[in-house]
C-alpha cells in the first residue's frame, strides 16, 4: 500500500519537474508556489499523504525545487530540482532536471522530510542530497 502512496508523489514531482521545464521555455522563468496552477498539472497541492511545494523559482530565477512532503508515516519524501544550465559541448542554454528518492521513509530515525533541496551547477544536472538517491 506503501509503494502504490509513493508512486502518486513520484509521478506528481517528475510532472512538475517536466513542467517546470516547459514552463521556463515559456515564460523564461521558474514557477512559484503561488503559481501552482499556472503548471497546468491538474493536481491538488495537498492530498491525503502528500503536501506538493515549489520552493524556489519567480522572476530572475535560474533553479526551483519541487517536493513532496509526507503527511504520513511509514512513506518516502521526493524532491525533483530544475535548473537552467548549459550543455558542455555546445554551450547551448537548457534546462537540467533531478528526481531524488528519500532512502528512510517518514517517521523513522534520521528520514528526510521534503523540504530539503538539491545542489544546483551551471554544467550538469541537480544533484541530490545525501539522504536520497537519484531516481532519474
Amino acid at each position: 500500500a506503501n509503494k502504490a502512496k509513493q508512486s502518486e508523489a513520484k509521478t506528481v514531482v517528475g510532472s512538475m519537474n517536466r513542467a517546470h521545464q516547459a514552463y521556463f521555455t515559456e515564460k523564461g522563468k521558474f514557477a512559484e508556489t503561488k503559481e501552482f496552477g499556472n503548471l497546468g498539472l491538474g493536481v491538488a497541492t495537498e492530498t491525503e499523504n502528500y503536501q506538493y511545494v515549489i520552493k524556489g523559482g519567480g522572476d530572475k530565477s535560474t533553479s526551483v525545487t519541487n517536493q513532496a512532503q509526507p503527511r504520513v508515516n511509514a512513506i518516502k519524501a521526493y524532491i525533483g530540482g530544475v535548473s537552467l544550465g548549459s550543455i558542455a559541448a555546445t554551450s547551448e542554454a537548457t534546462t537540467l532536471a533531478k528526481l531524488c528518492e528519500a532512502k528512510i521513509a517518514n517517521g523513522i530515525n534520521g528520514s528526510a522530510k521534503g523540504t530539503e533541496t538539491p545542489t544546483f551547477k551551471a554544467t550538469e544536472p541537480p544533484t541530490c542530497p545525501t539522504t536520497y538517491e537519484p531516481l532519474s
